[in-house]
């Protein structure tokens, strides 16, 4: 099965989250914000015929 993990992007200097990313193994797919929910990530991917069939998990931080 295809994976897309949802990553939290913080920033280097201060640790800050600014956001949260979705990826695959080739890279970033798109940012949300920071006060989105891994729920309704997970649904919005759903709801889109490319990504039906993926499955999401929780990846590693990401510092930028």
């Amino acid at each position: 099965m295809k994976k897309l993990y949802i990553s939290p992007v913080h920033c280097k200097k201060t640790g800050r989250l600014l956001s949260l990313a979705v990826q695959n193994r080739c890279g970033i797919i798109e940012h949300w914000p920071a006060d989105a929910s891994g729920r309704e990530i997970e649904e919005w991917y759903k709801e889109h015929d490319d990504y039906s069939d993926y499955t999401m998990e929780w990846g590693q931080a990401i510092f930028a």
